[in-house]
């Protein structure tokens, strides 16, 4: 008998990566919708700072769904 440890359980149970990628995973949406909106509104801000008019970027959540996925 080897025991109830094996090196794939402790693997899990100490990697931050797979506590973060477990986060991701159950906050998917959120994540989406938070970097959408902050890819597309992220030239007004610039715009607004250097005092141009400027609109928000439509690849916003193409791009945030490339980051979530």
């Amino acid at each position: 008998m080897t025991g109830d440890l094996t090196i794939d359980s402790m693997m899990q149970e100490t990697s931050p990566r797979t506590k973060w990628r477990g986060w991701m995973a159950r906050h998917d949406l959120t994540i989406f919708f938070v970097l959408a909106f902050l890819f597309s509104w992220y030239p007004w801000v610039i715009g607004m700072v250097r005092g141009k008019v400027s609109g928000p970027n439509p690849l916003g959540p193409f791009i945030a769904a490339l980051v979530v996925t």
